[in-house]
């Protein structure tokens, strides 16, 4: 795995910068002797990141910093995890709560989340967070599926979906909140992550150039398809004679990443182009997407 080459980036793992480091065990509970032998070797292929491990190991010299859970509805609340963070203190190596769930199966409100991120930015002993999980844009269109999208009883049972608190930014529906609801919460998981790091939040940032992938022309109209643009949360369409322009807006911050493409069902679309301009959650556009015209279906 330390020496498989990423096929978008083309640097093998071990080398690539954008990764902390590497969690032994999920959890991060393993026994000590196993951990010391499988962090040397593990040391042995790659340099450059972090051994990542519980408190229980935090003597270990091959161990570079401490991990933990924070998920409440597990019995895990952050109040579990201060014994570790001593632990890790007095052997002189960082904590990370580095997973925690964000949604309302721990967080009933935007306001109980946001306390408990303020706790994290108040303890200086806590060295970085992160919460679980981050979804990507898919390929062709839309977004990577959500998680376990399937009722469970006992996952019910529990106040669990069985969605495992995936996050679509700027916010989807899912069945464990609505799209308003994660919004919000984004945006305070934004903020937090940047009072981590002790500076303001900046705006938004403006969102790079979409991909169109699809133009396709059929009996309702001409439908379009696209990779999404990360930070957009809305698009315009614009459509032309020809690639040069020029450019009419025929459908302004319309369409998101969760429609299902866009139909244009007007005449003019037969053998017109199209491209899409990206906007982010303040309402500034990006650029335009490189042109494309119809094809027949």
């Amino acid at each position: 795995m330390l020496d498989h080459v990423n096929v978008y980036t083309h640097v093998a793992y071990k080398n690539d910068p954008t990764i902390l480091g590497w969690d032994l065990v999920n959890g991060g509970g393993s026994p000590p002797a196993w951990t010391r032998e499988i962090g040397r070797f593990l040391r042995s292929l790659d340099r450059r990141h972090l051994v990542l491990s519980d408190a229980s190991n935090a003597r270990l010299s091959v161990v570079d910093a401490c991990v933990a859970f924070v998920y409440p509805h597990w019995r895990l609340p952050l109040r579990v995890a201060k014994p570790k963070i001593a632990a890790c203190r007095a052997a002189h190596k960082p904590f990370l709560a580095y997973e925690y769930g964000w949604d309302r199966t721990n967080f009933s409100t935007v306001r109980a989340l946001r306390s408990f991120l303020r706790t994290l930015e108040a303890n200086p002993e806590v060295a970085g967070d992160a919460f679980w999980a981050l979804e990507a844009h898919s390929d062709g269109h839309g977004f990577m599926p959500i998680p376990a999208d399937v009722a469970d009883p006992a996952a019910a049972a529990r106040v669990e979906s069985g969605e495992w608190w995936a996050l679509y930014y700027p916010g989807l529906r899912t069945l464990v909140t609505s799209a308003a609801d994660m919004a919000a919460r984004a945006q305070v998981l934004r903020g937090h992550n940047y009072a981590m790091r002790g500076v303001p939040v900046p705006p938004h940032a403006i969102p790079p150039r979409p991909l169109l992938t699809s133009v396709v022309s059929g009996q309702a109209g001409t439908r379009l398809y696209w990779h999404g643009s990360a930070g957009a949360g809305t698009y315009s369409v614009e459509r032309a004679p020809g690639a040069a322009g020029p450019w009419l807006t025929v459908c302004r911050r319309c369409v998101t990443d969760s429609s299902d493409g866009w139909l244009d069902s007007a005449a003019a679309a037969q053998g017109a182009w199209y491209r899409l301009v990206p906007y982010n959650v303040d309402g500034r556009p990006g650029p335009a997407s490189r042109p494309m015209r119809v094809s027949a279906s």
